[in-house]
Parts: C-alpha cells; structure tokens; sequence
C-alpha cells in the first residue's frame, strides 16, 4: 500500500513540474513608457478583431500594474499593415446618460482588459513608425495630438440626437450620415462636416457669408464646449448657442459623413443655417446624469512589442514625446476645465482649473539610482537611470559580457578587455600560481581589486556578485522581479526525475519491507 502510494505520488510531481506555466509577460517601465511583451502574439494576433489589439494589450499590461488608469494608449512597435493599422478608440465602461445612450445600453466590459472597474477608454494607436516623429504634425488632416484626442473622446462623443421642437422629433443632423437606398440613417461617432463645430471629433469650420453662402476651411481643433457638456466638465447654462447648415439638395434630417478638409482646401456652398441650443440636445437626450464628471484623469501610455525583443531607444522616446505632448495639450484643449495625468506612477496633480489628486500609489516606491548611472544586471543586461529607475537599455549577446553597464566582445585571447580583473594569457594569477604552466589551478580566483579575499563575500569579477562599493565592477546579481527567466522547463524536468527516481527508490525499499 505504501509503495503504491509513494509511487502515485511520484506521478503526480512530474506532472506537475512538467506541465508549462502561463505565459508571463516580460514587462518593463522605461520613465512614463510601459513596454509590454507580446507574448505568445496575442495583442498582434487580435488585430482585425477589434478592439483585440488594445484589449489583448491591456490584459498584459495589469500583469504588472496596477487597476490606477481611467484609459489607456497602446502603440505598437512591429509594423501593422494596411486596413488593419487604424486608429480606433473604444468605451470600455459605458455608465453615462443624457450623451446618446440609453439605460438598456449601460455596459462595463473592464473585466475584458484586465481592469478591476476603473479603466473607461482603450485607445489603439496602431503602427508607431507610422505616425509622425513630430506630435504636431499632420496625419489625416489634423496633427497627431488632436488624432489622440479624438479617439480618447470617444468615450463620450459623438452619439446625441438633436430635437428642434418642430415635431420631427430626435434627428441626426449633427453627426456623419448616411442615408440608406430605403431612406433609413445611418450616422456614426463623428460630427457633420456641415455642423459648425471646430472639434476633435470631426465638425466643419464654416465662415456664414450671408444671403445663404458659406464658406468652409479647416483649423485648429479643440474639445469644444459642446465637447465639454458631454465629458461632464462643463454645466449646460455655459454652452452657446450653435448653428449648422442644411445644404443645398442634402437631407435635412442628416449631417454629412466627411473628415475635415485639409488645410489647402476650401468648400464654398449655399444653404440654410439653422441656430439651435443646447435644450435642444437635452430635450433629444435628456439630461446628463450624473451631471458631472471629474476633470482630471489619469493615463497610461504603452508600446507594444514583439516577443523576445525591445523596442529601440528612439521608439520609447516617441511614444513618450506622444505622452508629453498630449498631456501639454489637455488643459486648452478643454478651455482649461480638463487635466491629465500620463505618469505611471500617478504623481501628476492636474492644473489650477482642474486640479487633481496624487493616485494611491504614487511614491511608494524610493528612487532606486541617480540618473545616468550605469550597471549591469547579471553578465547580460546592460541597465541606465533614468528618472530615478534602472532601465534595461541593452542585452549582450552570446559572445559579449556586461561590464559597468555596457556590452563588450571578447578581444583575441578571449579575455574580457579592461575588465582589470580577468587574467592575461601567460601572466600570473595574484596569488602567484601561473594556471596556464600545465597544474590544476590551486582553486584560487584572481584576487579582487580591492585586495580583499574572497572569502569575505566580495567580489569585484564579472561572476555576478554585488561589488562593495570599492570603484570595482558594476555587475550585479540578476533581479527576481519578474523581469528575468526563472526555471527552465527542463530545469522542472530534471528536477521532476531526481524527485521521482528518489521516490521510486523509496517505494523499492518499502516493497521489500512488506514482502
């Protein structure tokens, strides 16, 4: 009986050290840029099932952070080809009413990107090599910081009705439509390029130049205060009045589906304006509820990268100019009602117009180093400071070896050069053995730089231990974060065998014991 259990027992451990862990992303945070690895393919792999890329990279990006994020920015650093490289933002948590949707229509798919219940909006970035190097400069026909304001706002934009009181009831006239060949409307999250609104989320900039003729152009774009109302930053007594225009031959109960005009071009048409308030939008909607929001969030920004890579300095750079930029943006983007916080840590307490709280985890964790230091992370990984954190800035390959944070090549002879350690060819160890005059070393290492023994726990070679401080190298032992490789399978393996092979030898002894 014992030895059947015993070997039962046996069994089970193999399986269990055999059987492959889940996938664990590799992650790291590069100053306010959250690298995340795409393990296993699965934020590339969503592509064309939107919102796949942005959802899959969610869920590895709260491996290792916390649920702090009201939304999120999702770059990628492998190239996205054709149709599936569009910028796309998407409502992870929908709660409000009085902005186009109804109670039946209320929804919290958070659990689906790994949050808890915070995180609202998850916005795809797409391609980073095909964006501008420059936040402000042009892709499609605004710059790359309206574009990531765009899409961030349609979280609550752009989905009302508009009812006049003249008893056609809530029309679309105000968003991008389309009128079916059974004469049914189809409009989207986009105002009408003939609604007079120089908005983020599309709207024409149309100059009235009487008896029925306008004019329109493009230019700069803002959240407008519309845009406002609906974000739940501004009240509705604080809304002007706004107008649009019906044009010649148009349906008059739709707006027009088209992007803003690029800056060379110029649209002269005739039609009838139209003046409306904002109690004809809450008359169509209803009321906001709640009436407001807060006006300070707090985003994340993330690059997405392959697995078993990292991305290039100049990469996290741009995402981070991206971050920078639109968080420099926010505050007159809302007419300083909005502020936005894209430090990982939270730290970010928004502006006098909308001031905001530190979040829970903000300086919780001391400054690890003094920007610009250099070390090395075991013998591979080459690390720098920056913003008072180690970052990983280069993984030596199987011919070089970290030292004082830099990769080197062996030279000729094999030895590491100006390592000050490693023993020349032919010379003499400290310790006056010679261990190439034919005898087995006497077990002696080099002796350290700072004359100490080893016994003493220092060591100043490149065998991975911490230095003492002496101005010896810069290795230290590899970190257990999270970030570096644990057991290997075969590591599991082996040690499943020794585990078994013991286990049978036991069961052996028992058996003859019974018998």
């Amino acid at each position: 009986m014992t030895a059947r259990w015993l070997a039962a027992v046996a069994c089970c451990l193999t399986i269990l050290f055999l059987i492959p862990r889940p996938a664990w992303a590799a992650n790291e945070d590069v100053g306010d840029v959250a690298l995340v690895e795409d393990v296993g393919g699965v934020v590339y792999g969503g592509l064309g099932w939107e919102p796949g890329f942005a959802r899959e990279a969610a869920k590895l990006f709260y491996q290792t952070h916390g649920d702090d994020y009201d939304g999120i920015f999702v770059f990628g650093a492998e190239p996205i080809a054709g149709l599936f490289n569009v910028q796309t933002g998407w409502p992870v948590i929908w709660d409000t009413l009085g902005i186009g949707y109804t109670e039946e229509e209320k929804f919290d798919g958070s659990a689906l990107f790994g949050s808890a219940g915070r995180l609202k909006q998850a916005v795809k970035m797409g391609d980073l090599n095909a964006l501008p190097d420059d936040p402000n400069g042009i892709t499609y026909s605004f710059t790359a910081i309206e574009l990531m304001a765009h899409e961030y706002g349609h979280h609550w934009m752009a989905w009302i009705m508009l009812d006049l009181d003249d008893g056609r009831g809530p029309i679309p006239v105000l968003r991008g439509c389309e009128v079916t060949e059974e004469g049914e409307l189809d409009p989207n999250g986009h105002w009408s390029a003939h609604f007079h609104h120089p908005s983020v989320m599309y709207g024409g900039v149309i100059e009235d130049l009487g008896n029925g003729q306008f004019r329109g152009t493009n230019g700069p774009r803002t959240y407008t205060p519309l845009d406002q109302y609906l974000m739940g930053i501004r009240p509705p007594e604080e809304v002007p009045e706004m107008w649009y225009v019906v044009k010649d031959g148009d349906d008059p109960r739709a707006g027009v589906d088209s992007l803003p005009y690029f800056d060379w071009y110029v649209e002269e048409f005739a039609g009838e304006r139209v003046d409306f308030g904002i109690d004809d939008v809450i008359r169509a909607n209803g009321p906001r509820v709640p009436a407001t929001e807060e006006c300070h969030l707090k985003i994340a920004f993330i690059l997405v990268h392959a697995e078993g890579t990292r991305p290039m300095p100049q990469a996290i750079e741009k995402v981070d100019r991206y971050r920078r930029a639109l968080e420099e943006w926010w505050p007159a983007g809302t007419d300083y009602r909005g502020s936005i916080d894209t430090t990982l840590d939270g730290c970010g307490t928004g502006t006098a117009g909308c001031p905001g709280e530190a979040s829970s985890q903000c300086g919780e964790l001391p400054a690890d180093c003094v920007d610009g230091e250099q070390r090395c992370n075991g013998l591979t990984i080459a690390q720098l400071c920056r913003n008072s954190r180690w970052v990983t800035v280069d993984t030596c390959v199987e011919s070089e070896t970290c030292l004082d944070g830099a990769c080197y090549s062996p030279d000729e002879d094999g030895d590491v050069p100006e390592d000050g350690d490693n023993i020349e060819d032919g010379d003499a160890s400290a310790d006056g053995d010679v261990p190439t005059d034919g005898d087995k070393p006497d077990g002696d290492g080099a002796e350290p730089a700072d004359g100490d023994a080893p016994v003493d726990g220092d060591r100043d070679s490149i065998d991975g231990n911490l230095p003492d401080g002496d101005g010896g190298s810069s290795i230290i032992p590899p970190e257990t974060d999270g970030s570096g490789g644990g057991c290997s399978t075969a590591a599991g393996g082996s040690a499943a065998w020794v585990l078994l092979l013991a286990l049978g030898a036991l069961a052996r002894r028992e058996t003859k014991k019974a018998s």
